[in-house]
């Protein structure tokens, strides 16, 4: 997945720290949470395609697009975010 699944990511962990109670911090403090684990998946796929298990590279190519939507809303709720900072509410 892209930049706009890393920008989803860091708007979700940014929104559910507010939403217990935690201050608002910039989304770039999320990425040492984010930023393991696009690693880690990025290696187990290249490793699984040198090994020939394509059709986990089918599966999690699968995976991903089903994540697209979400990944979309996210990314919609924070452009909001930014009009209503902008505008007000």
């Amino acid at each position: 997945m892209g930049n706009g699944a890393q920008t989803a990511a860091l708007w979700t962990h940014a929104k559910a720290h507010l939403a217990s109670g935690g201050k608002p911090a910039r989304y770039g403090a999320w990425l040492p949470l984010v930023t393991p684990k696009r690693q880690a998946a990025n290696l187990q796929l290249h490793a699984a395609l040198e090994h020939g298990d394509v059709e986990r590279a089918k599966r999690e190519g699968e995976t991903c697009r089903g994540m697209l939507e979400s990944q979309q809303m996210a990314i919609d709720y924070l452009r909001q975010d930014q009009v209503d900072l902008e505008t007000g509410p």
